[in-house]
C-alpha cells in the first residue's frame, strides 16, 4: 500500500518522528484529540532511515479514515519525544483515501534550489516505499503530461496562448491620430506574396519609443489601414512568427 511518508532530511543518523493532525486535533494512536502537552508521548510516529547514511526517512501513515491531514516532523532533542523538540518540516494537505496517500511527495525544505532535486531519485525512492503506480506522480512522464495539457488549451484553429495574446493586442490597437487613411501593404521577398495576419504598428521615431498607432493586423492581401497625416514621415514596425522584417522602415504617408 502507498501508506508511506518519505522525508529527505539534512543529515543521517537523526532520531525523527512525525505527528499527524486533523484540523486542530492530533492523532494519539487510537483517535484524534485536542493536543495536550502531557500526552505528547502518545502522538509520535517514528521515522526510520533507509540504509545508514541515505538521509531519507520513512514512516507509516496511521490507519485512519479518509480525509485531508497535516503532518509535522520533529527531531528528538533528548532521549525520547517531548514538548519542545525542534520542528523539521510541515507537510500540509496530505490527501488520504483510507488506505493510500494520494500523490503526496515530500521535498526536503533544506535544499538550496529545485535544481538540487533529482527527479529520478525521488521517483525511485517513492517506488521503493510502496507508492502505487498511478497514485504517486510519475516524474518521468512530466513532459508527456505537459504536452497533453498544451494540446488541450489550443483552439480548433491551433492557436496557442501567444497567438491569442497577439490577437487581443490587435483588437485593442488604435488606427492612429491622423486625419487621412493610409494603407500599407506587406509582401514577401518576392514582392508578390502578401503577408497576412502580421502585427503592424507605427511610431514617429526610429527608436520606437513613441507609438501612435497599432498594433493592427494585415488582411489576406497583406494590407492594413491607419489614420495618419498625409505627407509626414513615420516608421512602420511589423511582427509575425516565422517572418523576418526589416524594422523599422521609414515611409512618407500617402493618403488613399
Amino acid at each position: 500500500m502507498a501508506d508511506k511518508i518519505l522525508y529527505p532530511h539534512t543529515s543521517a543518523g537523526s532520531d525523527l518522528y512525525m505527528i499527524v493532525f486533523l484540523g486542530d486535533t492530533v492523532y494519539n494512536g487510537a483517535t484524534f484529540e485536542t493536543l495536550a502537552d502531557a500526552n505528547w508521548a502518545n502522538y509520535d510516529i517514528g521515522l526510520n532511515e533507509l540504509g545508514t547514511i541515505s538521509q531519507l526517512y520513512s514512516g507509516t501513515f496511521p490507519n485512519v479514515a479518509a480525509g485531508i491531514y497535516d503532518i509535522i516532523i520533529y527531531e528528538v532533542g533528548g532521549t525520547a519525544p517531548e514538548v519542545g523538540d525542534e520542528r523539521q518540516a510541515v507537510l500540509s494537505s496530505i490527501s488520504w483515501d483510507g488506505s493510500d496517500i494520494i500523490a503526496a511527495v515530500t521535498i526536503n525544505t533544506a535544499v538550496s534550489s529545485l535544481n538540487d532535486i533529482d527527479a529520478s531519485d525521488v521517483q525511485s525512492a517513492m517506488t521503493s516505499q510502496g507508492y502505487t503506480t498511478g497514485r504517486a506522480p510519475n516524474l518521468d512522464n512530466l513532459d508527456q503530461t505537459l504536452s497533453t495539457t498544451e494540446s488541450n488549451i489550443r483552439g480548433a484553429d491551433s492557436d496557442d496562448l501567444k497567438d491569442i495574446s497577439d490577437q487581443i493586442d490587435l483588437i485593442s490597437g488604435t488606427a492612429g491620430p491622423g486625419g487621412d487613411q493610409v494603407t500599407l501593404t506587406l509582401l514577401e521577398d518576392d514582392a508578390v506574396t502578401p503577408i497576412a495576419q502580421a502585427s503592424v504598428w507605427i511610431t514617429t521615431d526610429q527608436n520606437g519609443t513613441n507609438t501612435i498607432a497599432g498594433s493592427l493586423s494585415t488582411n489576406s492581401l497583406g494590407q492594413v489601414t491607419f489614420l495618419l497625416d498625409d505627407g509626414l514621415q513615420y516608421y512602420r514596425w511589423a511582427r509575425k512568427d516565422g517572418v523576418q522584417f526589416n524594422n523599422p522602415r521609414a515611409f512618407i504617408a500617402d493618403a488613399d
